[in-house]
């Protein structure tokens, strides 16, 4: 890891506390240079190579870097997704030692791979001859397939009947989709250009539509596999699985006849589960084989699929490299092996014998399978015998109503609703089939939710929850479970997403989703969009303190296209906010609301846009977040009023993880060019070594002093004390505006905490030099103030803010609350009331604070004194 390009100098990280880096100035551009960096860890010296020739050598004091890890590279800080390396690697060869000067020289100067050039000529030539060996006998098992005369036996098989896919590119799209899936396979991960769709044309059933297509697999696994699979989206809806979303695998990457068995499964009980089937599929009219066609509108997922895909490895600050470790996608096996089905293995293998003597011949005579039909047979004799493994059955001594009782789940009985925890409309009971086992069912509510499914919903306020209890009788034998659900009110005050994953979600990649987003008063979703590697996004957790202490992990979502969360057609990034920090879910909304408001003539204040949702995963219900936009060019605003052209940007943020050189990083642009710190440090090389009096006068020149004021107005009025005590220029966010002058302004951020402190004055470092040197600056502070008083801040203002503010939320955070248990259990309207208390008390306490400062103190100290006796939070 380490190696990479920072303000024109290659520079390589050695990664460790603090930061650790050795570089020298590149000039070499345009070229082909062979670039080297070797770490002595008993010595403790780095050194950098170029063409074999040493350019630079230094020290670190030691190697910070977990047990348990993937290879990084190219990033200067382990634990961080920033600066990925972007390129094509070739090779990987990992040695046990540090390689010596004349090593890397012969390196650099070699005509063939690093194995012939350093390893043992005579273990390159086994492998090699190992290598032609197993290609020839592979060679052999597929031509005596033609003994077999398997080309003439596949229509013979049945194949004719099968629907045809046609599918219709330009010979550049076809090269595109060969590199990428050769690139791929040898990977081991699909590469970015195979996750790029291409427009191609599809022929179904004699009609051609425009579609997308892509190649299946995940930027942490892809199947080895000589076929591709491929994700295709049409504009129109196949006839035959009725979804426009499409995922053609063929059989050997797909896992042969295991998805189909498992299909029949859930059908067999009733059970509701993605439509499949073969189909045949050609390119440009070339054959490509038999391939397995499957909906894949919910990444081929189903409410209560993999429940725990988004709750995070690191449960505890002490486990937390947990989340370095590797995750591999979830296959339809594992979907399968979630519930104990209700049967003996042999009526399993009779099942499997049933689907095999449906498939087996037509993928056998596939004259396009990469595998010989010695191989395949040897494959399919295989996963019938692991049937125990794919799919769990009940322990042979239960009784078939114990088997029932530990089969049925709440999931079974959903029919249209998207989770137990918000049914919209009736359940299904009858669509469950168990054969010899007689249910009957009981509410304890049957006012909402009755013995027959119906539901009614109430008028107003939240949702209600229900129990719904099962008895399952058979030979005279009765066993009982009770499920939970959740009726929805029938004006739905909140917004809900429903994300369907089938890898689990970590902190260091994002994995690949479907978000259904079902808007505030809507019963089902009115927008579909995914989050995928395709436009580089995808859904990962977020979060630094949170994230370690806390088991509700925040979620950062990147959709392909832009989400409309927020009302704009532009943004594609929402993040969640809010884990456990404020159990009123109340702050943030009313700080960033107050301080938009807060813009004067030409001055708006920046402060993102934040809005409730409830969120589910895979159909379970995952709790209740924030949404929240990012700090972006959107947000900050891109042009200097007057200009002829947009002003560059640049959003700094503080580093809260070490190494802390510099304390500020750029945040956006996402370029990482290190030339983009020069703003920032400008500034703090213009205020060094200066007195107050001089460092006011710089601040003054470079920083927009009413953005100042305002965010520490806000600061004192809430009491976020996030980040105490302050020692930075900024809190947390700061803006450089390029162009004339050159300025910088502040945008809020993370305003969950506070409001549950007594009351003392908040400034950071730039505020206290202000404060200290600028008799002005307090005059101006206590001015703004008062004039916000007889507006946005007045005392009935504010707290009717924070009503408007709660009325959504009556009756859903106690949900979030079951779901993700609070230190401070209180109810919600005792949480509200205590803010109302602690915004009073702040208004009053700052109303005395900066009469002072304005210059007359008397009246308006007496009413805050007077204020102040209404009692301390509890």
């Amino acid at each position: 890891m380490g190696l990479h390009l920072e303000g024109g100098a290659l520079t390589f990280d050695v990664p460790g506390m603090l930061r650790q880096t050795v570089s020298y100035p590149f000039t070499r551009y345009n070229e082909f240079v062979h670039v080297a960096a070797t770490v002595d860890s008993v010595a403790r010296t780095v050194v950098l190579y170029e063409d074999g020739r040493e350019r630079v050598r230094g020290t670190f004091e030691a190697v910070s870097w977990p047990d348990i890890a993937n290879l990084a590279i190219s990033k200067p800080i382990w634990h961080s997704r920033g600066r990925p390396f972007r390129g094509v690697i070739d090779d990987t060869v990992l040695w046990n030692r540090t390689l010596t000067a004349p090593e890397i020289l012969a390196l650099a100067k070699a005509r063939h791979g690093v194995l012939g050039t350093l390893g043992d000529a005579d273990g390159l030539a086994k492998w090699r001859r190992a290598g032609v060996t197993r290609a020839l006998l592979a060679a052999g098992a597929k031509a005596t397939d033609l003994v077999a005369l398997r080309p003439f036996g596949w229509r013979a098989a049945g194949a004719e009947s099968l629907p045809e896919l046609r599918l219709v590119m330009s010979s550049q799209d076809r090269r595109h989709f060969i590199g990428a899936h050769r690139r791929s396979r040898l990977s081991g991960r699909r590469v970015q250009g195979g996750a790029n769709p291409r427009r191609i044309h599809v022929a179904v059933d004699g009609r051609v539509q425009t579609a997308q297509l892509r190649l299946h697999g995940y930027d942490t696994d892809y199947p080895d596999a000589a076929r591709p699979a491929y994700v295709l989206e049409l504009e129109a809806a196949d006839p035959r699985l009725g979804s426009s979303r499409l995922l053609l695998q063929p059989p050997e990457s797909a896992g042969f006849l295991v998805p189909f068995v498992t299909s029949r499964l859930y059908r067999q009980f009733g059970l509701a589960a993605p439509a499949d089937g073969l189909c045949v599929v050609r390119i440009n009219s070339v054959l490509q084989g038999v391939y397995r066609c499957a909906d894949y509108r919910r990444q081929g997922m189903q409410p209560g699929d993999c429940p725990d895909v988004a709750v995070g490895n690191a449960r505890h600050l002490k486990d937390w490299h947990s989340i370095f470790r590797a995750v591999r996608p979830v296959d339809a096996t594992r979907l399968a092996a979630t519930r104990p089905w209700p049967l003996e293995r042999e009526a399993l293998l009779e099942l499997y014998d049933a689907v095999a003597s449906e498939f087996e011949g037509v993928m056998l005579a596939d004259p396009q399978s990469p595998m010989s039909l010695k191989a395949m047979r040897h494959r399919l004799a295989l996963d019938r015998a692991r049937s125990a493994a794919y799919w769990r059955c009940a322990p042979p001594d239960a009784s078939p109503a114990q088997r029932a009782r530990a089969f049925i789940d709440e999931f079974m009985l959903l029919g249209g609703n998207p989770s137990p925890f918000r049914l919209v409309e009736s359940l299904d009971l009858s669509a469950l089939r168990l054969p010899g086992v007689t249910l009957s069912w009981e509410s304890d509510n049957p006012a909402l939710l009755d013995a027959a499914g119906s539901i009614t919903r109430p008028a107003t306020g939240g949702p209600v929850g229900v129990a719904l209890t099962v008895r399952a009788a058979a030979a005279g034998e009765v066993c009982e479970k009770t499920f939970p659900f959740r009726v929805m009110p029938s004006a739905v005050t909140l917004p809900a997403l429903f994300l369907y994953m089938d890898q689990t979600v970590t902190k260091v990649r994002p994995v690949d989703a479907v978000i259904e987003i079902c808007e505030a008063g809507q019963d089902a979703p009115g927008a579909t969009v995914t989050a995928t590697q395709a436009g580089r996004g995808g859904v990962h957790h977020r979060g630094n303190s949170s994230y370690r202490t806390s088991r509700k992990k925040l979620l950062s979502i990147k959709t392909d296209t832009p989400h409309r969360l927020f009302g704009d057609d532009q943004r594609r990034m929402v993040k969640t906010i809010n884990g456990q920090q404020d159990s009123t879910f109340l702050h943030n909304g009313l700080a960033f609301g107050l301080f938009r408001d807060f813009d004067g003539d030409g001055s708006p204040r920046r402060a993102p846009f934040v809005r409730p949702a409830e969120i589910f995963v895979n159909g379970r219900y995952h709790g209740l977040f924030e949404l929240c936009t990012q700090i972006d060019e959107t947000l900050a605003g891109g042009a200097v009023p007057g200009a002829e052209v947009p002003s560059p940007l640049v959003i700094y943020r503080h580093e809260t993880v070490p190494p802390r050189d510099p304390v500020m990083r750029v945040s956006r642009p996402t370029t990482r060019n290190g030339s983009q710190m020069g703003p920032y440090l400008d500034l703090e090389a213009s205020l060094a070594g200066l007195d107050t009096s001089g460092r006011v006068s710089v601040l003054e020149q470079r920083v927009e002093i009413d953005s100042v004021i305002d965010l520490q107005l806000l600061l004192n009025l809430m009491q976020n004390d996030n980040g105490t005590p302050f020692p930075y220029l900024a809190h947390d966010a700061l803006v450089y505006r390029g162009g004339t002058n050159g300025t910088f302004f502040h945008v809020l951020w993370d305003f969950d905490r506070g409001l549950t402190r007594d009351w003392s004055w908040i400034a950071n470092a730039m505020m206290r030099d202000l404060e200290a040197g600028s008799p002005a600056y307090r005059e101006r502070l206590a001015r703004r103030w008062f004039l916000l008083r007889e507006g946005v801040l007045g005392t009935d203002a504010v707290l009717a803010r924070l009503a408007a503010l709660a009325v959504p939320l009556d009756g859903y955070v106690v949900w979030d609350r079951q779901r993700w248990p609070h230190p401070a259990m209180r109810p919600h309207a005792k949480d509200i009331e205590n803010t109302r208390r602690a915004l009073r008390q702040n208004l009053a306490h700052m109303d005395h604070f900066l009469a002072d400062w304005r210059g007359h103190g008397g009246e308006v100290g007496a009413l805050a004194a007077e204020e102040t006796e209404t009692g301390k939070i509890k």
